[in-house]
């Protein structure tokens, strides 16, 4: 490769980063048009921290796990949005921050994977670049990269711990620093645990030209240094409660319908003895487990209309856009035929990063599946150049070419039109719009009373501590009850009671459907909702 070319390979990567960077930072704080209660969660801890080097419930910044609002919380994410809260406030920019700078190391670890993926074809650069460039703009990478989710930010460390694995093939030392960001990546998010073992062995497996016992060592003192490394977190005294918390999701591990079921049916047969094994309840789980699989396969979440909860979508493309589905599946094909140990290698990939979103009944869900942008991106990425080698020979290939290429372009404009105007109108209520305003209400007229009543939600003290100005050293001493605060000096969070409307000096917060209007109460102007109301008594 010449000099030349070089350059110009450089100054197109940097322009994908460039790109990648702008359509991650670009209106962060606004867009989305509000926080939802694990970004405002993080953000109050990490406020916290900030200031006092101790978390809201007044333990040290130095722990395995967050007690948070009650829903553990893992550190790393904290950590990162506390140093960024040190610089530039507590705001939704500084919360978001990490997982827009996750988001543009995305796009730069997928090159690099890419090129190592394929380094025995000539075109090698091109399906890096290919891939980058997928990477900069998909709607899967992109809308997750402008919220604080702690698992858009685990799979970045996922990225890089995939890529020190591959490196590990020829340089085995760094089979130690794909152990230590795969513990990383972990102590970001929870569902990494399941899926960065399989792939780290995977890694070995398919990129060896025979079975040989130093990909056997490689692999267990990899696995060794990361379990190692989760010592700290299974110690933790949130670790049981933790997983409990998680378990209690609806999710196919309930096994008592299935029980049922079976039940009848075996009561239908007559207890015959081909019934125990045609309704065994596991069959039914496996039956259960392959349904919510497939259904992170279906068309239409994959390339028209995504996830249905517009906190992971905007409901108006898939994950990936629809004129990314050839390149997709001539990405596929030519793994199926061309490169089968990387095909393998990303399949494995991405079927154990579908595993921690098949097994909740809410699927398909783009953000516990993050795992796997990755594969999507390369997939397209190499689908690309292979279809633009294919037509570039063609009579009409370069016409079909710049069409297609122009129908890419249109695509992207029209989702970050609507991105950008549309969905945060569209997405309000998905992203709690309101609290915010309400929060800043109470700062602003708490003064003026004797007493607050906040009759929301329990989660509200939340957004008036992120939004207000408190002392957290005189924050973490008050008591917490469920891990929820009640009580904030002269502001109380909850329901109304009888007497309350003939309390004096008092500024009563709710919502409209749970407190009458006829009583006096008016909507928040601020809010620009009618779902949210103020009773001034003096």
């Amino acid at each position: 490769m010449g000099a030349t070319m070089k350059k110009l390979h450089v100054l197109i990567f940097c322009m994908i980063l460039l790109i990648a960077a702008v359509l991650r930072l670009y209106k962060l704080g606004s867009i989305p048009v509000s926080m939802y209660i694990d970004e405002i969660a993080i953000g109050v801890d990490a406020k916290s921290i900030a200031q006092t080097g101790r978390d809201m419930h007044g333990h040290s910044w130095l722990t395995p796990m967050f007690l948070s609002y009650g829903d553990y919380k893992l550190p790393v994410y904290i950590w990162i949005a506390t140093a960024s809260v040190k610089i530039f406030g507590a705001t939704e920019f500084a919360v978001r921050l990490p997982s827009a700078v996750a988001g543009v190391l995305t796009v730069f670890l997928i090159y690099f994977i890419s090129v190592e993926l394929f380094e025995k074809r000539k075109d090698r650069i091109w399906i890096g670049l290919a891939s980058a460039v997928v990477t900069a703009v998909l709607p899967w990478s992109v809308l997750f990269s402008r919220t604080g989710f702690e698992g858009h930010v685990g799979q970045m460390f996922l990225l890089l711990s995939i890529l020190f694995a591959l490196y590990a093939r020829k340089r085995p030392w760094f089979i130690v620093c794909s152990a230590v960001t795969g513990a990383l990546a972990v102590y970001t998010y929870f569902s990494i645990r399941f899926v960065f073992p399989v792939v780290l062995l995977a890694s070995f497996i398919v990129s060896a030209k025979k079975f040989e016992s130093k990909h056997i060592f490689r692999g267990v003192l990899g696995l060794v240094v990361f379990g190692l490394l989760l010592i700290p977190l299974v110690r933790s005294p949130y670790y049981a409660p933790s997983n409990a918390f998680r378990l209690s999701a609806s999710s196919i591990l309930d096994n008592t319908q299935r029980v049922l079921y079976s039940n009848v049916l075996r009561a239908q047969d007559r207890e015959a003895w081909y019934s125990r094994v045609l309704h065994h309840r596991e069959l039914y789980f496996l039956k259960d487990l392959i349904t919510h699989y497939a259904a992170h396969f279906d068309l239409s979440y994959l390339f028209i209309s995504g996830d249905v909860n517009l906190r992971h979508s905007t409901g108006k493309t898939g994950i990936m856009f629809l004129t990314f589905a050839p390149l997709f599946f001539v990405g596929l094909y030519v793994c199926t035929r061309k490169e089968q140990k990387v095909g393998i290698f990303l399949a494995v990939w991405y079927l154990i990063a579908l595993l921690p979103a098949s097994v909740p009944n809410e699927v398909p869900h783009a953000l516990r599946s993050i795992n796997g942008v990755g594969v999507a991106a390369l997939l397209c990425g190499l689908g690309a150049v292979e279809l633009y080698s294919f037509l570039y020979k063609k009579r009409f290939g370069k016409v079909v070419i710049g069409v297609f290429a122009c129908a890419i372009l249109f695509n992207i404009f029209s989702f970050l039109h609507d991105y950008t105007i549309h969905y945060p109108t569209r997405s309000k209520k998905a992203w709690s719009y309101g609290k915010k305003q309400i929060a800043q209400f109470i700062e602003e007229e708490k003064t003026s009373y004797d007493h607050v009543i906040v009759a929301t939600d329990d989660s509200m003290y939340l957004w008036v501590l992120f939004y207000g100005n408190y002392d957290f050293t005189k924050v973490q001493r008050m008591p917490f009850i469920d891990n929820k605060l009640q009580n904030i000096n002269t502001i109380n969070f909850r329901r109304l009671i009888e007497s309350d409307s003939e309390s004096k000096h008092t500024l009563t917060v709710g919502l409209s459907d749970e407190v009458y209007k006829k009583d006096g109460f008016y909507p928040i102007p601020t809010a620009h909702s009618q779902d949210y109301i103020y009773r001034s008594q003096p």
